[in-house]
Protein backbone atom coordinates (compact mmCIF):
# COMPACT_ATOMS: atom_id res chain seq x y z
CA UNK A 1 0.00 0.00 0.00
CA UNK A 2 1.29 3.51 -0.83
CA UNK A 3 2.54 5.60 2.04
CA UNK A 4 0.49 8.79 2.14
CA UNK A 5 2.35 10.49 4.98
CA UNK A 6 1.84 14.23 4.61
CA UNK A 7 4.77 16.66 4.55
CA UNK A 8 5.52 18.34 7.87
CA UNK A 9 5.24 22.12 7.82
CA UNK A 10 7.91 23.72 10.02
CA UNK A 11 7.82 27.35 11.15
CA UNK A 12 10.09 27.22 14.21
CA UNK A 13 13.12 29.37 13.35
CA UNK A 14 15.58 27.33 15.37
CA UNK A 15 14.53 24.02 13.84
CA UNK A 16 14.66 25.46 10.34
CA UNK A 17 18.22 26.58 10.97
CA UNK A 18 19.15 23.18 12.45
CA UNK A 19 17.82 21.33 9.39
CA UNK A 20 19.62 23.62 6.97
CA UNK A 21 22.81 23.36 9.04
CA UNK A 22 22.59 19.59 8.67
CA UNK A 23 22.16 20.04 4.93
CA UNK A 24 25.27 22.25 4.85
CA UNK A 25 27.29 19.70 6.82
CA UNK A 26 26.31 17.03 4.30
CA UNK A 27 26.98 19.24 1.28
CA UNK A 28 23.47 18.26 0.22
CA UNK A 29 22.28 18.39 -3.38
CA UNK A 30 19.57 20.90 -4.23
CA UNK A 31 17.20 21.94 -6.99
CA UNK A 32 16.53 25.61 -7.63
CA UNK A 33 13.42 26.63 -9.54
CA UNK A 34 13.15 30.26 -10.57
CA UNK A 35 9.80 31.62 -9.37
CA UNK A 36 9.45 34.11 -12.20
CA UNK A 37 9.75 31.48 -14.93
CA UNK A 38 9.60 27.81 -15.85
CA UNK A 39 13.28 27.01 -15.33
CA UNK A 40 15.08 24.87 -12.73
CA UNK A 41 18.75 24.27 -11.97
CA UNK A 42 20.89 21.81 -10.04
CA UNK A 43 22.80 23.24 -7.08
CA UNK A 44 24.44 22.22 -3.80
CA UNK A 45 24.37 23.54 -0.24
CA UNK A 46 27.87 24.78 0.58
CA UNK A 47 29.64 23.14 3.49
CA UNK A 48 29.97 26.08 5.78
CA UNK A 49 28.13 27.52 8.75
CA UNK A 50 24.54 28.58 8.19
CA UNK A 51 24.40 32.22 9.17
CA UNK A 52 21.69 34.05 11.06
CA UNK A 53 20.30 35.64 7.91
CA UNK A 54 20.81 33.02 5.26
CA UNK A 55 22.33 29.94 3.66
CA UNK A 56 24.88 29.65 0.85
CA UNK A 57 24.39 27.46 -2.22
CA UNK A 58 26.50 27.02 -5.30
CA UNK A 59 25.45 29.29 -8.14
CA UNK A 60 24.33 27.01 -11.00
CA UNK A 61 26.80 27.19 -13.92
CA UNK A 62 24.04 28.30 -16.31
CA UNK A 63 23.53 31.42 -14.17
CA UNK A 64 27.20 32.38 -13.97
CA UNK A 65 28.33 35.32 -16.04
CA UNK A 66 24.71 36.22 -16.88
CA UNK A 67 24.49 39.41 -14.82
CA UNK A 68 22.36 39.56 -11.68
CA UNK A 69 20.88 36.15 -10.79
CA UNK A 70 17.09 35.90 -10.36
CA UNK A 71 15.73 37.22 -7.07
CA UNK A 72 13.20 34.58 -5.94
CA UNK A 73 13.48 30.80 -5.88
CA UNK A 74 11.79 27.57 -4.93
CA UNK A 75 14.48 25.47 -3.23
CA UNK A 76 14.39 21.70 -2.72
CA UNK A 77 17.26 20.24 -0.67
CA UNK A 78 17.77 16.46 -0.47
CA UNK A 79 19.18 15.35 2.90
CA UNK A 80 20.10 11.96 4.33
CA UNK A 81 17.46 9.65 5.71
CA UNK A 82 15.41 9.76 2.47
CA UNK A 83 14.14 13.25 3.29
CA UNK A 84 13.84 16.53 1.46
CA UNK A 85 13.46 20.15 2.58
CA UNK A 86 11.35 22.38 0.35
CA UNK A 87 10.88 26.13 0.74
CA UNK A 88 10.63 29.47 -1.03
CA UNK A 89 13.37 32.03 -0.57
CA UNK A 90 14.90 35.20 -1.97
CA UNK A 91 18.44 36.19 -2.86
CA UNK A 92 20.38 38.32 -0.39
CA UNK A 93 23.61 40.27 -0.78
CA UNK A 94 26.40 37.76 -0.19
CA UNK A 95 28.53 38.22 2.96
CA UNK A 96 32.04 39.61 2.50
CA UNK A 97 33.63 36.14 2.72
CA UNK A 98 31.44 34.76 -0.06
CA UNK A 99 32.07 34.79 -3.81
CA UNK A 100 29.01 36.19 -5.66
CA UNK A 101 30.40 34.81 -8.95
CA UNK A 102 30.07 31.23 -7.69
CA UNK A 103 27.66 31.41 -4.76
CA UNK A 104 24.03 32.20 -4.15
CA UNK A 105 23.19 33.52 -0.68
CA UNK A 106 19.52 32.94 0.16
CA UNK A 107 17.46 34.15 3.10
CA UNK A 108 16.48 31.60 5.74
CA UNK A 109 12.83 30.75 5.02
CA UNK A 110 10.03 31.57 7.44
CA UNK A 111 8.62 28.10 6.81
CA UNK A 112 9.67 24.91 5.07
CA UNK A 113 8.24 21.47 4.37
CA UNK A 114 10.03 18.35 5.60
CA UNK A 115 9.18 15.55 3.20
CA UNK A 116 9.75 11.82 3.40
CA UNK A 117 11.06 11.27 -0.09
CA UNK A 118 9.31 7.96 -0.69
CA UNK A 119 5.94 8.97 0.73
CA UNK A 120 3.15 9.84 -1.67
CA UNK A 121 1.44 13.21 -1.98
CA UNK A 122 -1.17 13.07 -4.73
CA UNK A 123 -2.39 16.33 -6.20
CA UNK A 124 -5.56 16.72 -8.22
CA UNK A 125 -4.85 19.00 -11.17
CA UNK A 126 -7.28 21.83 -11.68
CA UNK A 127 -8.90 22.09 -15.10
CA UNK A 128 -7.43 25.60 -15.32
CA UNK A 129 -3.84 24.29 -15.18
CA UNK A 130 -2.33 22.97 -18.41
CA UNK A 131 -0.28 19.88 -17.55
CA UNK A 132 0.05 17.13 -20.16
CA UNK A 133 1.98 13.96 -20.95
CA UNK A 134 3.21 12.92 -24.38
CA UNK A 135 3.85 9.40 -25.63
CA UNK A 136 3.92 7.47 -28.96
CA UNK A 137 0.59 7.00 -30.67
CA UNK A 138 -0.63 3.41 -30.73
CA UNK A 139 -0.27 1.96 -34.21
CA UNK A 140 0.99 5.21 -35.80
CA UNK A 141 4.76 5.04 -36.11
CA UNK A 142 6.59 8.29 -35.47
CA UNK A 143 3.53 10.11 -34.15
CA UNK A 144 3.22 11.27 -30.55
CA UNK A 145 0.01 12.23 -28.80
CA UNK A 146 -0.65 14.54 -25.87
CA UNK A 147 -3.14 13.88 -23.07
CA UNK A 148 -4.18 16.08 -20.14
CA UNK A 149 -2.93 15.03 -16.69
CA UNK A 150 -5.72 14.75 -14.10
CA UNK A 151 -3.62 14.00 -11.02
CA UNK A 152 0.04 13.51 -10.22
CA UNK A 153 2.20 12.06 -7.46
CA UNK A 154 5.74 10.78 -7.00
CA UNK A 155 4.50 7.27 -7.81
CA UNK A 156 2.28 7.86 -10.81
CA UNK A 157 -0.29 9.93 -12.65
CA UNK A 158 -3.66 9.79 -14.35
CA UNK A 159 -4.58 11.18 -17.74
CA UNK A 160 -7.84 11.76 -19.53
CA UNK A 161 -9.14 10.20 -22.74
CA UNK A 162 -12.29 11.42 -24.43
CA UNK A 163 -13.62 8.58 -26.57
CA UNK A 164 -14.78 5.05 -25.98
CA UNK A 165 -12.79 3.82 -28.97
CA UNK A 166 -9.54 5.01 -27.42
CA UNK A 167 -10.23 3.10 -24.20
CA UNK A 168 -9.31 -0.21 -25.87
CA UNK A 169 -5.73 1.04 -26.29
CA UNK A 170 -5.18 1.17 -22.52
CA UNK A 171 -6.14 -2.14 -20.89
CA UNK A 172 -5.12 -2.64 -17.26
CA UNK A 173 -1.46 -3.73 -16.97
CA UNK A 174 -0.64 -2.36 -20.44
CA UNK A 175 2.76 -0.65 -20.78
CA UNK A 176 3.20 2.86 -22.16
CA UNK A 177 6.76 3.49 -23.34
CA UNK A 178 8.74 6.70 -23.83
CA UNK A 179 6.45 9.03 -21.89
CA UNK A 180 7.48 12.67 -21.48
CA UNK A 181 6.14 15.06 -18.86
CA UNK A 182 7.24 18.70 -18.83
CA UNK A 183 6.79 20.32 -15.46
CA UNK A 184 8.23 23.63 -14.31
CA UNK A 185 10.81 23.78 -17.08
CA UNK A 186 12.08 20.24 -16.53
CA UNK A 187 11.20 17.37 -18.87
CA UNK A 188 10.91 13.96 -17.22
CA UNK A 189 11.21 10.77 -19.28
CA UNK A 190 9.86 7.43 -18.10
CA UNK A 191 7.79 4.37 -18.90
CA UNK A 192 4.42 3.70 -17.26
CA UNK A 193 1.94 0.90 -16.66
CA UNK A 194 -1.84 1.23 -16.62
CA UNK A 195 -3.29 0.43 -13.19
CA UNK A 196 -6.97 1.34 -13.54
CA UNK A 197 -9.61 2.88 -15.81
CA UNK A 198 -12.35 4.98 -14.23
CA UNK A 199 -15.26 6.61 -16.14
CA UNK A 200 -15.49 10.37 -15.65
CA UNK A 201 -18.90 10.94 -17.24
CA UNK A 202 -20.75 7.80 -16.27
CA UNK A 203 -24.24 7.67 -17.81
CA UNK A 204 -23.56 10.32 -20.44
CA UNK A 205 -22.55 10.26 -24.10
CA UNK A 206 -19.24 12.07 -23.51
CA UNK A 207 -17.42 8.81 -22.73
CA UNK A 208 -14.49 10.47 -20.95
CA UNK A 209 -12.30 8.17 -18.88
CA UNK A 210 -9.47 8.51 -16.38
CA UNK A 211 -6.47 6.23 -17.04
CA UNK A 212 -4.44 5.69 -13.87
CA UNK A 213 -0.75 4.76 -14.32
CA UNK A 214 2.27 4.06 -12.17
CA UNK A 215 5.78 5.14 -13.07
CA UNK A 216 8.29 2.62 -14.40
CA UNK A 217 11.96 3.33 -15.09
CA UNK A 218 11.92 6.83 -13.63
CA UNK A 219 14.87 8.46 -11.89
CA UNK A 220 14.58 8.77 -8.09
CA UNK A 221 15.55 12.46 -8.32
CA UNK A 222 12.67 13.03 -10.74
CA UNK A 223 10.23 11.42 -8.29
CA UNK A 224 11.54 13.66 -5.52
CA UNK A 225 11.27 16.68 -7.81
CA UNK A 226 7.60 15.96 -8.57
CA UNK A 227 6.77 15.59 -4.89
CA UNK A 228 8.60 18.70 -3.74
CA UNK A 229 7.14 20.89 -6.48
CA UNK A 230 3.69 19.56 -5.73
CA UNK A 231 3.94 20.50 -2.09
CA UNK A 232 5.61 23.90 -2.35
CA UNK A 233 4.92 25.33 -5.77
CA UNK A 234 2.06 23.63 -7.57
CA UNK A 235 -0.29 22.91 -4.69
CA UNK A 236 -1.64 26.48 -4.32
CA UNK A 237 -2.60 26.44 -8.02
CA UNK A 238 -3.64 22.83 -8.51
CA UNK A 239 -5.64 22.05 -5.39
CA UNK A 240 -9.34 22.75 -5.83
Amino acid sequence: MANRQLPEKITDRLRIRQLLTRAAEEGAKAQLAVESGDVSYESQVLEREVEKEGIALSLPPKLRGKGEPPQAYLVVVFIRGARALAFNSRRLIAPSHGDPRKELFLALPRQLFLIQRRSEVRIEVSSAYDLSVEFPSHGEKGKRIKRKVIDLSSRGFSFEISSGGELARYPVRAFIKNVALKIHGRTLHFDAQVQNRIPIDAGTELRRCKIGCRFLRIEADDQDFIMALGVTRLAPFLLK
